[in-house]
């Protein structure tokens, strides 16, 4: 790989936090020494990396969200126990190169384990921008760790006024050229949108937590079809990365979905990608990367749909690495491209549906016992509350704004939890657990409230503006 990014980075920023990547990787650029020479400024100001917050927001018109537990940066190859999160809610889309990937996670931890899939170029000749396996899989939101929503009516895309091969069932392009200008794309409007962001204090924060609304993403637009009604009402995901602070299990990643789908019978699809074959046991997804000195392992327990509601399709493997629409586009020439998929899907045609989904991290060799996963929703069944580890984190499954009571009854009264409730109005609320009431003024930006307090019942009153 190229450093130079770094060396250049930080000399036109004087960013401190980049000139301590750009002085680490300085004498791993020898082959480029000019260059390095040139962009390095041994003047800038070198702080410590302890010092630099491990999550961080990129705002509008981005819209991700990346969380690390740690740095690490002294550690060669797969020997780092940081576990990286990103987690995309990509407001706007810039065309040409980007993505179709509004929703997307990806996760690496000693390898990559949910991967961004597919692969740009390579010894495969139709592997390359605007060519088959691209239009029809690369850039297409069934290669991505998001949601589809099949129509088999569903008009077929078209890329830069080209009509591809395959329906995936995912996103849509806004407009059928690349932009001239900025203001162009601007002009057309968000596909996505962050309705809520909150990341804990501290360097090294405890949570980060984000979630958006995808459901323009997901409209045709007029230039394929004007006629064509849009295939859901509502796509919306949050992400709640816990940061457990420990090399034995790093994280987790909390991922919640409402879909509400204009007809019950669109099928509705939670993706997630690996790079080998996945196990699956009940409601466990277990996959590993182990091959190349790579040792990371993805615990996935599936919360919703409920057990009896649940519906698995494993696709991949030699033949079918880009499998879309009976078709396999292309053939893989890189080891972290992507062969497998799993497909989550209801059983039951329902218009709307949710998906809870709790991804752990850890080591594949030897692996650790993950945490016991469980959830239960509150007394009047809008909220669904995760327990895990010492964490409780609740969350409204319509993925709104909630002003109502909240009353929920979970985890042991002899332990002290981490709490987290998101989907709250702005304004002022009281918390009673047990003999203890607190009050709480909560932000339009986050809507989230966060305390400790023993497992039991736990009640939310909103006080008001």
């Amino acid at each position: 790989m190229s450093y130079e990014p770094y060396l250049l980075g930080a000399n036109m920023s004087k960013e401190p936090a980049l000139e301590i990547f750009s002085r680490h990787y300085l004498n791993k650029e020898l082959n480029r020494s000019t260059r390095s020479f040139l962009y390095h400024d041994p003047e800038i100001k070198k702080i410590p990396i302890d010092s630099v917050i491990t999550s961080r927001f990129f705002p509008s018109p981005s819209g991700i969200l990346m969380a690390r537990t740690k740095w690490d940066i002294d550690s060669v190859g797969y020997g780092s126990n940081a576990m990286v999160v990103q987690m995309n809610m990509k407001e706007y889309n810039a065309r040409n190169h980007d993505q179709l990937d509004a929703g997307h996670f990806s996760i690496y931890f000693k390898g990559h384990l949910a991967l961004d899939a597919g692969i740009y170029q390579g010894e495969d000749p139709e592997n390359g921008w605007g060519k088959k396996n691209f239009v029809n899989y690369y850039m297409r939101t069934v290669a991505h760790n998001s949601m589809l929503i099949r129509d088999p009516d569903e008009p077929m895309p078209i890329f830069y006024k080209r009509n591809v091969q395959a329906r995936d069932g995912g996103q849509h392009l806004p407009n059928s050229e690349a932009w001239k200008t900025s203001q162009e794309m601007f002009a057309a409007g968000k596909v996505a949108e962050v309705m809520a962001v909150d990341i804990a204090k501290g360097v090294n924060p405890e949570y980060s937590y984000m979630k958006g609304d995808m459901t323009t993403a997901y409209k045709l637009p007029a230039y394929i079809d004007k006629s064509y009604p849009a295939k859901a009402d509502t796509v919306r995901r949050s992400f709640v990365f816990l940061n457990f602070k420990s090399d034995l299990i790093p994280g987790a990643l909390i991922v919640m979905d409402k879909v509400v789908s204009r007809k019950p019978e669109f099928q509705k699809v939670w993706l997630l990608h690996t790079q080998n074959k996945p196990d699956i046991s009940g409601n466990i997804i277990e996959n590993e990367s182990t091959q190349g000195g790579r040792n990371g392992k993805l615990h996935t327990t599936v919360l919703l749909p409920e057990a009896g509601n649940q519906k698995f399709e494993l696709v991949g493997g030699p033949g079918k690495e880009y499998w879309v629409d009976g078709v396999n586009w292309g053939s893989v020439t890189q080891e972290d491209a992507g062969r497998w998929r799993v497909e989550l899907s209801p059983k039951n045609p329902s218009r709307s549906d949710n998906f809870l989904n709790v991804i752990q991290a850890m080591d594949a060799n030897p692996a650790p016992k993950a945490y016991n996963v469980k959830k239960v929703f509150s007394v009047k069944g809008d909220y669904v509350v995760v327990e895990i580890a010492n964490w409780l984190v609740a969350q409204q499954l319509n993925l709104g704004v909630n002003e109502t009571e909240i009353e929920f009854t979970v985890g042991n009264s002899a332990n002290e939890y981490n709490i987290l409730v998101t989907d709250l109005e702005q304004g002022r609320w009281k918390v009673i657990t047990g003999n203890k009431e607190m009050g709480f003024s909560v932000g339009k930006e986050s809507g989230t409230i966060n305390f400790s307090a023993q497992g039991g019942k736990v009640k939310l009153l909103y006080v008001g503006k």
